[in-house]
């Protein structure tokens, strides 16, 4: 698999994996940097074999119908649609609006 760095369609700096480049988002407000990974955050980190086990422990310790603070939510994939899909109510918080907006278009039950 070939690396994706260089630059991005919008001409910001981009690492490894294709995303926007953590070190060129310094000095940036954090919502900034966020909003700039957009959906492309959840292609990268929603499939983390890591990331799928802490949630499955999380299911696992949540009484039925559990209502969840998800802080950091990005755009609500998987954390909040696996948690709200267990009958669980999820509200979700994240510093970028656009992180926000994908969620709640991605996971309205949340």
């Amino acid at each position: 698999m070939g690396e994706r760095q260089g630059l991005g369609d919008s001409g910001e700096p981009r690492d490894g994996r294709g995303l926007p480049d953590a070190a060129a988002g310094r000095g940036r407000p954090a919502a900034a940097v966020f909003d700039a990974l957009g959906a492309e955050y959840e292609r990268a980190f929603a499939a983390s074999a890591a990331h799928r086990e802490s949630l499955e422990r999380l299911l696992a310790d949540l009484a039925p119908g559990s209502r969840v603070l998800d802080v950091g939510s990005g755009t609500g994939r998987p954390t909040a649609q696996t948690l709200a899909a267990a009958g669980h109510r999820v509200l979700g918080v994240d510093v970028s609006p656009v992180m926000t907006a994908l969620a709640a278009r991605q996971v309205p039950t949340a």
